[in-house]
């Protein structure tokens, strides 16, 4: 059985309130045990800098989040435990039919763990969610759309009773937009934040600010794609 040790428990980051109750947490692995690397956070923008990282080995940090503890334990060739917590009855079955929607599409799936006496799951990301911030932020999206009562046949199901009200202009443009994980030019494949502007993506060295990156969300990439016509 699957076990989670959760340290440091008055930890907090600085967050806006959230439309899904879904909490998440990057851990570390040990044998069956599950360590916490962060604490609980609500905002998906958090693993925008997670990817930075992961792929510079750089500290990064905004509202009292800081990726120093993922430092050579989260790395763009190896899969990523990411502990979820506020998780509806439906989550299981729920992300089964994401996994279906995910081979459809021909990516990888995600592997679902659930942990001793908690109320609570891991879930293994394969490292091509780490390509790009892109990748992370739909992935997340799409697994926190999972997060409801409702049982769920098929992911592009999903509407407005499904679906919290802030969410749903997200869900639309994305539905919309119709790119999924294959956008043009493999752009998230090529670069692993990108805003279309010079200096700003793929770039290890360069200074920038941190809210570029954090901010880098799927919304932020098909801005930056129909400002430069992409």
């Amino acid at each position: 059985m699957l076990t989670f040790k959760y340290t440091s428990s008055s930890g907090y980051y600085v967050e806006i309130s959230q439309p899904n109750p879904i909490q998440w947490c990057i851990a570390e692995k040990n044998g069956e045990s599950f360590t916490n690397l962060t604490y609980w956070m609500k905002c998906r923008d958090f693993f925008n800098d997670v990817v930075y990282t992961a792929h510079t080995q750089k500290e990064m940090g905004n509202y009292n989040f800081s990726t120093k503890p993922l430092l050579g334990k989260v790395l763009p060739d190896k899969s990523m435990y990411v502990v979820v917590t506020g998780c509806a009855k439906m989550f299981p079955s729920n992300l089964e039919t994401l996994n279906m929607f995910l081979t459809k599409h021909k990516v990888p799936t995600i592997e679902l763990g659930t942990l001793e006496g908690l109320n609570q799951y891991v879930l293994t990301l394969d490292p091509y969610y780490l390509k790009s911030t892109y990748n992370i932020s739909l992935i997340t999206l799409l697994i926190r759309f999972t997060n409801t009562e409702q049982p769920l046949k098929d992911i592009l199901h999903l509407n407005e009773n499904t679906i919290p009200y802030a969410d749903q202009s997200k869900w639309n443009r994305i539905k919309k937009k119709d790119m999924w994980f294959n956008l043009k030019k493999d752009l998230n494949s090529k670069y692993f934040y990108w805003t279309g502007i010079g200096g700003n993506y793929n770039s290890k060295q360069g200074s920038f600010a941190p809210e570029i990156v954090h901010n880098n969300g799927i919304m932020n990439w098909y801005d930056s794609m129909e400002v430069h016509d992409v």
